[in-house]
Protein backbone atom coordinates (compact mmCIF):
# COMPACT_ATOMS: atom_id res chain seq x y z
CA UNK A 1 0.00 0.00 0.00
CA UNK A 2 1.35 3.38 -0.73
CA UNK A 3 1.03 5.97 2.45
CA UNK A 4 0.76 9.36 2.39
CA UNK A 5 2.61 9.57 4.96
CA UNK A 6 4.88 6.59 7.24
CA UNK A 7 6.20 7.70 10.50
CA UNK A 8 8.82 5.85 11.85
CA UNK A 9 8.14 5.66 15.92
CA UNK A 10 5.01 5.03 17.96
CA UNK A 11 5.41 7.23 20.96
CA UNK A 12 3.81 9.65 22.05
CA UNK A 13 5.25 12.22 18.83
CA UNK A 14 4.37 9.54 16.43
CA UNK A 15 0.63 9.09 17.28
CA UNK A 16 -0.17 13.10 17.49
CA UNK A 17 1.61 12.89 14.42
CA UNK A 18 -0.32 10.56 12.60
CA UNK A 19 -3.46 11.07 14.66
CA UNK A 20 -3.55 14.58 12.87
CA UNK A 21 -2.68 13.87 9.47
CA UNK A 22 -5.23 11.08 9.56
CA UNK A 23 -7.82 13.25 11.01
CA UNK A 24 -6.93 15.95 8.14
CA UNK A 25 -7.98 12.52 5.31
CA UNK A 26 -4.25 11.42 4.84
CA UNK A 27 -3.99 7.67 4.75
CA UNK A 28 -0.76 6.90 7.66
CA UNK A 29 1.16 4.41 8.77
CA UNK A 30 2.66 3.88 12.37
CA UNK A 31 5.67 1.82 12.49
CA UNK A 32 6.99 0.80 15.51
CA UNK A 33 9.26 -1.82 16.91
CA UNK A 34 8.10 -3.00 19.72
CA UNK A 35 4.50 -1.63 20.97
CA UNK A 36 3.16 1.63 20.87
CA UNK A 37 3.84 3.76 23.98
CA UNK A 38 6.83 1.41 24.89
CA UNK A 39 9.95 3.62 24.96
CA UNK A 40 10.52 7.01 26.48
CA UNK A 41 6.62 7.66 26.27
CA UNK A 42 5.61 4.89 28.35
CA UNK A 43 8.19 6.11 31.55
CA UNK A 44 7.58 9.59 31.27
CA UNK A 45 6.14 11.67 34.30
CA UNK A 46 3.34 13.15 31.54
CA UNK A 47 4.19 16.57 33.05
CA UNK A 48 1.99 19.47 30.92
CA UNK A 49 3.60 22.64 31.84
CA UNK A 50 4.57 25.56 29.88
CA UNK A 51 7.58 28.02 31.56
CA UNK A 52 10.68 27.05 30.27
CA UNK A 53 14.47 29.40 30.26
CA UNK A 54 14.44 28.92 26.63
CA UNK A 55 11.85 31.11 25.63
CA UNK A 56 11.50 29.04 22.10
CA UNK A 57 10.28 25.69 23.51
CA UNK A 58 8.04 27.84 26.44
CA UNK A 59 6.05 30.04 23.23
CA UNK A 60 6.04 26.33 21.77
CA UNK A 61 4.71 24.31 24.73
CA UNK A 62 2.22 27.84 25.34
CA UNK A 63 1.05 26.65 21.84
CA UNK A 64 0.94 22.93 23.02
CA UNK A 65 -0.49 23.77 26.12
CA UNK A 66 -3.52 25.85 24.32
CA UNK A 67 -4.29 22.87 21.49
CA UNK A 68 -4.80 20.95 24.62
CA UNK A 69 -7.72 22.94 25.97
CA UNK A 70 -9.28 23.84 22.28
CA UNK A 71 -9.10 20.92 20.22
CA UNK A 72 -11.60 18.46 21.21
CA UNK A 73 -9.74 15.27 19.12
CA UNK A 74 -6.63 15.57 21.86
CA UNK A 75 -7.29 12.94 24.29
CA UNK A 76 -5.49 14.48 26.94
CA UNK A 77 -8.35 16.21 28.84
CA UNK A 78 -9.59 12.85 29.71
CA UNK A 79 -6.71 12.03 32.11
CA UNK A 80 -5.30 15.45 32.78
CA UNK A 81 -5.04 16.52 36.60
CA UNK A 82 -4.46 20.05 37.77
CA UNK A 83 -2.02 20.21 40.25
CA UNK A 84 -0.30 23.64 39.40
CA UNK A 85 3.45 23.84 39.04
CA UNK A 86 6.30 25.63 40.74
CA UNK A 87 9.61 26.15 38.67
CA UNK A 88 12.70 27.10 41.12
CA UNK A 89 15.25 28.71 39.15
CA UNK A 90 18.80 30.64 40.86
CA UNK A 91 17.79 34.19 41.79
CA UNK A 92 20.53 36.01 38.92
CA UNK A 93 18.29 34.70 36.28
CA UNK A 94 15.26 36.87 37.75
CA UNK A 95 15.19 39.72 34.85
CA UNK A 96 15.17 37.07 31.84
CA UNK A 97 12.49 35.37 33.72
CA UNK A 98 10.23 38.11 34.12
CA UNK A 99 10.28 38.62 30.40
CA UNK A 100 9.25 35.45 29.77
CA UNK A 101 6.77 35.58 31.74
CA UNK A 102 5.15 38.24 30.66
CA UNK A 103 5.59 37.27 26.82
CA UNK A 104 3.66 33.95 28.33
CA UNK A 105 0.81 35.68 29.63
CA UNK A 106 0.54 38.53 26.66
CA UNK A 107 1.20 36.31 23.87
CA UNK A 108 -0.65 33.14 24.93
CA UNK A 109 -2.60 34.22 27.57
CA UNK A 110 -1.16 31.16 30.10
CA UNK A 111 -1.04 32.84 33.29
CA UNK A 112 2.41 32.21 35.52
CA UNK A 113 3.83 34.16 37.94
CA UNK A 114 6.57 35.03 40.60
CA UNK A 115 6.15 33.95 44.20
CA UNK A 116 8.08 35.00 47.12
CA UNK A 117 8.36 32.96 50.15
CA UNK A 118 5.60 33.80 51.95
CA UNK A 119 3.38 33.36 48.80
CA UNK A 120 4.88 30.09 48.46
CA UNK A 121 4.44 28.94 51.48
CA UNK A 122 0.59 30.22 51.58
CA UNK A 123 -0.46 28.22 48.55
CA UNK A 124 2.04 25.28 49.26
CA UNK A 125 2.93 24.55 52.62
CA UNK A 126 4.57 21.36 52.21
CA UNK A 127 7.14 22.53 49.97
CA UNK A 128 10.69 23.92 52.10
CA UNK A 129 12.46 26.92 51.05
CA UNK A 130 15.24 27.48 53.49
CA UNK A 131 17.27 29.24 50.88
CA UNK A 132 14.90 31.53 49.68
CA UNK A 133 17.31 34.37 49.36
CA UNK A 134 18.87 32.97 46.28
CA UNK A 135 16.18 31.59 43.81
CA UNK A 136 13.08 32.44 42.39
CA UNK A 137 9.85 30.35 41.69
CA UNK A 138 7.88 30.79 38.87
CA UNK A 139 3.82 29.83 39.54
CA UNK A 140 1.64 28.17 37.34
CA UNK A 141 -1.34 27.57 38.41
CA UNK A 142 -2.99 25.61 35.34
CA UNK A 143 -0.02 22.96 35.08
CA UNK A 144 -1.02 19.14 35.80
CA UNK A 145 0.00 16.01 34.70
CA UNK A 146 -1.43 13.28 32.32
CA UNK A 147 -1.12 9.55 31.93
CA UNK A 148 1.19 9.08 28.52
CA UNK A 149 0.31 5.48 27.94
CA UNK A 150 -3.79 5.98 28.08
CA UNK A 151 -3.10 8.74 25.82
CA UNK A 152 -0.82 6.83 23.26
CA UNK A 153 -3.61 4.01 23.81
CA UNK A 154 -6.24 6.19 23.24
CA UNK A 155 -4.63 7.52 19.83
CA UNK A 156 -4.11 4.31 18.59
CA UNK A 157 -7.46 3.74 18.79
CA UNK A 158 -8.35 7.10 16.89
CA UNK A 159 -5.61 6.40 14.26
CA UNK A 160 -7.08 3.20 12.96
CA UNK A 161 -10.64 4.06 13.40
CA UNK A 162 -9.81 7.04 11.04
CA UNK A 163 -8.13 4.05 8.55
CA UNK A 164 -4.71 4.25 9.31
CA UNK A 165 -2.35 1.67 10.09
CA UNK A 166 -0.08 1.06 13.46
CA UNK A 167 2.02 -1.84 12.39
CA UNK A 168 3.39 -3.21 15.86
CA UNK A 169 6.62 -5.17 16.02
CA UNK A 170 7.61 -3.33 12.75
CA UNK A 171 11.70 -2.20 12.57
CA UNK A 172 13.06 -0.08 10.40
CA UNK A 173 16.86 -1.04 8.98
CA UNK A 174 17.52 1.32 5.95
CA UNK A 175 15.25 3.52 3.03
CA UNK A 176 15.82 3.06 -0.61
CA UNK A 177 16.00 6.37 -2.17
CA UNK A 178 15.93 7.94 -5.77
CA UNK A 179 17.10 11.20 -7.47
CA UNK A 180 16.93 12.77 -3.47
CA UNK A 181 13.88 11.52 -2.36
CA UNK A 182 13.17 8.27 -0.45
CA UNK A 183 11.04 5.76 -2.28
CA UNK A 184 10.60 3.39 0.20
CA UNK A 185 11.46 1.87 3.57
CA UNK A 186 12.91 -1.49 4.31
CA UNK A 187 11.78 -3.24 7.87
CA UNK A 188 11.78 -6.42 8.98
CA UNK A 189 8.03 -7.11 7.51
CA UNK A 190 8.82 -6.04 3.81
CA UNK A 191 9.42 -2.75 1.78
CA UNK A 192 6.94 0.07 2.54
CA UNK A 193 6.06 3.25 -0.08
CA UNK A 194 5.21 6.60 0.81
CA UNK A 195 5.18 10.13 0.08
CA UNK A 196 6.37 11.71 2.90
CA UNK A 197 8.38 9.86 5.75
CA UNK A 198 8.95 10.99 9.43
CA UNK A 199 11.24 10.13 11.98
CA UNK A 200 10.11 10.29 15.16
CA UNK A 201 12.00 7.31 17.31
CA UNK A 202 13.71 9.45 19.97
CA UNK A 203 16.44 7.98 21.44
CA UNK A 204 16.44 5.64 18.40
CA UNK A 205 17.16 8.08 16.01
CA UNK A 206 21.41 7.77 16.05
CA UNK A 207 20.36 4.40 14.33
CA UNK A 208 18.73 5.87 11.34
CA UNK A 209 21.97 8.51 10.66
CA UNK A 210 20.35 11.04 12.14
CA UNK A 211 21.96 14.31 10.87
CA UNK A 212 22.32 16.09 14.08
CA UNK A 213 23.63 14.62 17.08
CA UNK A 214 20.95 13.00 19.42
CA UNK A 215 22.47 11.32 22.18
CA UNK A 216 19.76 9.13 24.79
CA UNK A 217 19.98 9.96 28.39
CA UNK A 218 19.08 8.26 31.31
CA UNK A 219 16.34 9.58 33.95
CA UNK A 220 16.11 7.72 37.24
CA UNK A 221 12.37 7.66 38.54
CA UNK A 222 11.43 6.23 42.50
CA UNK A 223 7.93 6.87 43.66
CA UNK A 224 7.43 7.31 48.09
CA UNK A 225 4.66 6.75 49.47
CA UNK A 226 3.92 11.11 50.85
CA UNK A 227 0.48 12.04 52.42
CA UNK A 228 1.36 15.34 51.93
CA UNK A 229 -0.42 17.16 49.61
CA UNK A 230 2.59 19.29 47.02
CA UNK A 231 1.96 20.89 43.09
CA UNK A 232 4.76 19.96 40.54
CA UNK A 233 8.09 20.73 41.27
CA UNK A 234 11.05 21.60 38.74
CA UNK A 235 13.87 22.83 40.41
CA UNK A 236 17.02 23.66 38.46
CA UNK A 237 19.10 24.41 41.36
CA UNK A 238 18.91 20.66 42.41
CA UNK A 239 20.48 19.31 39.13
CA UNK A 240 16.82 19.51 37.56
CA UNK A 241 15.26 17.21 39.87
CA UNK A 242 11.53 17.24 39.30
CA UNK A 243 8.38 15.89 41.55
CA UNK A 244 4.91 15.67 40.84
CA UNK A 245 1.79 13.66 43.06
CA UNK A 246 -0.02 10.71 42.13
CA UNK A 247 -3.36 9.81 42.29
CA UNK A 248 -2.69 6.56 44.76
CA UNK A 249 -0.77 9.16 47.27
CA UNK A 250 2.46 9.24 46.38
CA UNK A 251 5.35 11.20 44.85
CA UNK A 252 7.16 10.39 41.51
CA UNK A 253 10.22 12.00 41.89
CA UNK A 254 12.66 12.31 38.88
CA UNK A 255 16.54 13.11 38.83
CA UNK A 256 18.24 13.04 35.23
CA UNK A 257 21.63 11.32 35.33
CA UNK A 258 25.30 11.47 33.79
CA UNK A 259 24.50 8.53 31.97
CA UNK A 260 24.71 9.13 28.39
CA UNK A 261 24.56 7.07 24.73
CA UNK A 262 22.62 4.36 26.76
CA UNK A 263 20.95 1.37 24.51
CA UNK A 264 17.43 2.08 25.21
CA UNK A 265 16.43 -1.54 24.25
CA UNK A 266 18.14 -2.71 27.47
CA UNK A 267 15.99 -3.39 30.55
CA UNK A 268 17.84 -1.20 33.60
CA UNK A 269 16.68 -2.39 37.31
CA UNK A 270 16.34 0.93 39.43
CA UNK A 271 18.50 2.18 41.70
CA UNK A 272 20.06 5.21 43.71
CA UNK A 273 16.81 5.60 45.81
CA UNK A 274 18.86 7.66 48.71
CA UNK A 275 20.64 9.96 46.33
CA UNK A 276 16.79 10.56 44.97
CA UNK A 277 15.28 11.27 47.98
CA UNK A 278 18.27 13.08 49.37
CA UNK A 279 18.03 15.58 46.80
CA UNK A 280 14.38 15.62 46.95
CA UNK A 281 13.71 15.90 50.94
CA UNK A 282 15.96 19.81 50.17
CA UNK A 283 12.17 20.74 48.91
CA UNK A 284 10.11 17.83 49.92
CA UNK A 285 11.13 17.15 53.62
CA UNK A 286 8.09 14.62 54.52
CA UNK A 287 10.37 12.12 51.92
CA UNK A 288 12.65 12.03 54.55
CA UNK A 289 11.59 8.80 55.89
CA UNK A 290 8.62 8.05 53.46
CA UNK A 291 8.60 4.57 52.00
CA UNK A 292 9.87 3.51 49.08
CA UNK A 293 7.62 2.16 46.80
CA UNK A 294 9.13 1.90 43.57
CA UNK A 295 10.62 3.55 40.69
CA UNK A 296 11.87 2.84 36.66
CA UNK A 297 14.37 4.13 34.55
CA UNK A 298 13.18 6.55 31.97
CA UNK A 299 15.24 8.08 29.08
CA UNK A 300 15.03 10.33 25.91
CA UNK A 301 16.71 11.41 23.26
CA UNK A 302 18.75 14.90 24.07
CA UNK A 303 20.43 17.53 21.72
CA UNK A 304 23.17 19.73 22.92
CA UNK A 305 21.01 22.92 23.28
CA UNK A 306 17.96 20.38 25.13
CA UNK A 307 15.83 21.56 22.13
CA UNK A 308 14.07 19.07 19.94
CA UNK A 309 13.63 20.17 16.03
CA UNK A 310 11.36 19.66 13.24
CA UNK A 311 12.83 19.89 9.81
CA UNK A 312 12.90 18.65 6.15
CA UNK A 313 16.29 16.76 5.21
CA UNK A 314 18.78 18.64 3.72
CA UNK A 315 19.07 15.46 1.60
CA UNK A 316 15.84 13.90 0.93
CA UNK A 317 13.27 16.17 0.24
CA UNK A 318 10.55 14.11 1.56
CA UNK A 319 12.10 13.36 4.50
CA UNK A 320 11.01 15.45 7.98
CA UNK A 321 13.26 14.38 11.04
CA UNK A 322 11.44 15.19 14.82
CA UNK A 323 13.60 13.90 17.31
CA UNK A 324 15.68 15.65 20.27
CA UNK A 325 12.94 16.46 22.80
CA UNK A 326 15.12 16.59 25.71
CA UNK A 327 12.46 14.80 27.91
CA UNK A 328 9.87 17.51 26.63
CA UNK A 329 8.00 15.61 24.25
CA UNK A 330 5.14 14.62 25.82
CA UNK A 331 3.51 18.55 27.04
CA UNK A 332 4.81 19.45 23.06
CA UNK A 333 3.51 17.06 21.34
CA UNK A 334 0.37 18.49 20.26
CA UNK A 335 2.34 21.15 18.80
CA UNK A 336 4.72 19.09 16.97
CA UNK A 337 2.16 17.19 14.93
CA UNK A 338 0.98 20.44 14.12
CA UNK A 339 4.31 21.20 12.57
CA UNK A 340 4.46 18.20 10.75
CA UNK A 341 1.14 18.85 9.16
CA UNK A 342 1.88 21.65 7.77
CA UNK A 343 4.96 20.25 6.87
CA UNK A 344 3.03 16.83 5.26
CA UNK A 345 0.16 19.07 3.54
Amino acid sequence: MDYDAIIVGGGIIGLSAAHKLATNGKKVAVLEKKRPGAGATGLSGGLIRVFDPEIELAEFAAESYNLFNTNKNIPYKDSFVKTGALYVRDASTRSETEHIIQILNQKYSYYSELLNKDQCTELYPNISWQDSESVIVVHEPNAGYADPLKISLSLVDKIEYLGSDILEGTEVSGFVSKSGKIEAVKTNIGSLTAKHFVIANGAWAASLDCPESVRSREIQIHFFQNSKVHPILIDETLGGLYARPCINGSSLVGVPLLEWDIDPDLKRSISCAENTRSIATQRLSSLVDAPLCGGRRGFDGYTQTNQGYIKKSDFKKNLIWAVGWSGCGFKLAPAIASRIFDIVA
